[in-house]
C-alpha cells in the first residue's frame, strides 16, 4: 500500500499537485505545534520532528486510502515532502555527495513508518478494546519510532499520543473525503494544560 520509494515519479495533474502541497503544509504546520513537545514529550530534535511529520502524513493517507485518486495524491504528497527535505538539507550545508545518502535513508524510514502505522491501525480496528499500554501495536510503534531516541520515555505520554492519533483518525473520517482530496484537511489540537480538543 505504501510503496513510495521509487526511481521515477508518478504522473499527476495540477489539481493533485496543488492538493498535495496544501496537505504537506497542513501536516508540517500541525507537527510543529508546541503541544507535542510540551505535553506529549516528543523529542524536539530533527528525528523527533521528522517522525511527528510522518505521523500526520500517515493520517492523511489513512483517510484518503479509498479515494479514486489516492495513488496519485499520495505519490505527489511524497514527492512534495522529499523535494522540500532535499532543499532543506542543501540549505543546511549538506554537500551534494551526501544529500542522496541522507535522502535514501529518510525515504526508507518513511516507507517503514507508513507500513508500521498501517499494520497497527488495522490491528486496532479488529480489536479496539485493547488497553493503550505496552503491547498495544500502536503504542509499541510510537515507542520505537517517535520516542526511539529517548532512553526511558514516559508510558503515559506515549499513551496520550496514541489517544491523539486515534481521535485524529476518527475525526478525519468525519471530514469530507473530496475536500481532503482537494487539500482541505483539519487536524485536532490538544491544549497542553487541560487536554481539551479543538480543530485547527
Amino acid at each position: 500500500m505504501f510503496g513510495f520509494f521509487k526511481k521515477g515519479l508518478s504522473r499527476y495533474d495540477r489539481r493533485d499537485a496543488l492538493a498535495a502541497q496544501d496537505l504537506y503544509r497542513a501536516a508540517l504546520r500541525q507537527s510543529r505545534r508546541e503541544e507535542f513537545f510540551l505535553r506529549f514529550g516528543v523529542p524536539d530534535t530533527v528525528d523527533g520532528r521528522f517522525d511527528l511529520f510522518l505521523i500526520h502524513v500517515y493520517m492523511i493517507f489513512f483517510r484518503l486510502r479509498n479515494h479514486k485518486r489516492y495513488k496519485d495524491i499520495s505519490q505527489c504528497l511524497f514527492d512534495t515532502a522529499f523535494r522540500e527535505i532535499d532543499k532543506s538539507l542543501r540549505e543546511a550545508g549538506v554537500g551534494d555527495v551526501s544529500v542522496p545518502k541522507y535522502m535514501k535513508k529518510m525515504m526508507e524510514a518513511f516507507n517503514g513508518r507508513m507500513n508500521v502505522y498501517k499494520q497497527a491501525s488495522e490491528y486496532e480496528q479488529e480489536d479496539p478494546k485493547v488497553p493503550i499500554a505496552p503491547g498495544h501495536p500502536l503504542f509499541d510503534a510510537l515507542r520505537r519510532n517517535l520516542y526511539g531516541t529517548l532512553e526511558k520515555p514516559e508510558e503515559s505520554t506515549i499513551a496520550d499520543m496514541v489517544k491523539y492519533m486515534r481521535a485524529s483518525m476518527f475525526d478525519l473520517v468525519s471530514q469530507d473525503l473530496e475536500e481532503i482530496a482537494l487539500g482541505n484537511v483539519r487536524f485536532l489540537a490538544f491544549a497542553p494544560d487541560a487536554g481539551e480538543k479543538k480543530k485547527v
